[in-house]
């Protein structure tokens, strides 16, 4: 099985089945309101953790569960 497609926007990080196109898990990075021009969201993929930057923030997921 293929790793998961990691996709990050808004304030969502999602892992999505790349030959089903079903989400796997979605996570809500932080609740807020959105200004234009910062919806995107950075991701870094590691061995266990996805790193996440958005609204000036840092986040690790865990790349099982989000």
């Amino acid at each position: 099985m293929k790793d998961p497609l990691y996709i990050g926007a808004g304030n969502h990080v999602a892992a999505v089945d790349r030959a089903t196109g079903a989400i796997i898990w979605k996570t809500t990075l932080r609740q807020a309101f959105f200004k234009a021009g910062h919806d995107f969201v950075t991701l870094l993929v590691d061995d266990a953790v996805i790193f996440a930057h958005a609204w000036g923030r840092l986040y690790a997921l865990d790349r099982a569960t989000g």
